[in-house]
């Protein structure tokens, strides 16, 4: 269970706006479609779901689904590292199948089973975007606003 703490901003139509701390981990999230920087500060605003009709001034707890985060994690790591040995070992055959030179064969397969596992991993975290709810979720409220 991921969760952080942060203030809201606004609110409209079921969602908030929070801030919160920018961490170093946010630069690979798939959902940081629904945070954006804050000029000149290592904060941010993340727009959430809002089921407990939070306020602005409100200090409240997100929450982000960890299922959804190792799926992630693995697609965005595995699966290319899985395309780049499978390039690797298929490489010899289809290099004197199609009568490549042993090197320049070794680097154009490994180097098509990197990308298309690649492309791959971006179809599958697209699909995967689509079917869950991949807002983060204002869970509970620790003190109101003015």
């Amino acid at each position: 269970m991921s969760t952080e703490r942060g203030v809201v901003e606004k609110t409209e139509n079921g969602f908030a706006w929070v801030r919160t701390q920018k961490k170093s981990a946010c630069t690979g999230c798939a959902s940081r479609s629904h945070c954006s920087g804050i000029v000149g500060g290592n904060q941010m605003l993340v727009k959430v779901t809002n089921p407990i009709q939070a306020q602005k001034g409100d200090s409240v707890e997100l929450y982000l689904s960890t299922s959804f985060q190792l799926k992630c994690t693995f697609i965005i790591y595995m699966i290319p590292v899985f395309g780049l040995i499978t390039g690797a070992l298929l490489a010899a055959p289809m290099s004197n199948l199609l009568m490549l030179g042993h090197s320049i064969g070794i680097a154009v397969f490994t180097i098509s089973g990197l990308l298309v596992s690649v492309y791959f991993s971006r179809v599958l975290i697209n699909k995967i975007s689509r079917e869950e709810n991949i807002n983060p979720i204002i869970r509970r409220m620790f003190s109101h606003g003015n």
